[in-house]
């Protein structure tokens, strides 16, 4: 027999050989596709997260925003009102001040002027009496 041919019992045993293999490849490809056809779903679901969390984030981030900007606007009203009792304190007597004005009137001591009745009634009796 020459070196190349296979006798028809190695031929039967190589062709089981070659089939078992062939299964045996069919069968890790169709369990690769399986697992090929897993993962894409799994990315599927992860990319329809992902753009829900996004889009949430971004909802968040637009509230974040308008809160931002109306306590921006209540800090600018509160500062205005701040500076407006600051320039309304600038105008008001010190206790200096106040404490001269007191000086003042102790020395005056508006309690000794007469009245307009009491000045009318003492000239009426003044002239009562001439």
């Amino acid at each position: 027999m020459p070196a190349y041919q296979i006798s028809p019992k190695d031929e039967k045993a190589y062709m089981q050989f070659v089939s078992q293999k062939i299964a045996e490849l069919s069968e890790r490809t169709r369990l690769l596709e399986e697992r090929l056809k897993q993962t894409r779903d799994r990315l599927t679901i992860t990319d329809e997260n992902l753009i829900s969390k996004t889009n949430e984030l971004k909802s968040s981030i637009r509230e974040i925003d308008l809160k931002l900007n109306e306590l921006s606007s209540k800090i600018k009203e509160i500062d205005e009102k701040i500076r407006d009792i600051g320039r309304q304190l600038e105008m008001t007597a010190s206790e200096h001040d106040l404490k001269v004005l007191e000086k003042y009137i102790n020395m005056i001591d508006p309690t000794r002027f007469l009245t307009k009745d009491e000045a009318a009634r003492l000239i009426r009796k003044e002239l009562g009496k001439a």
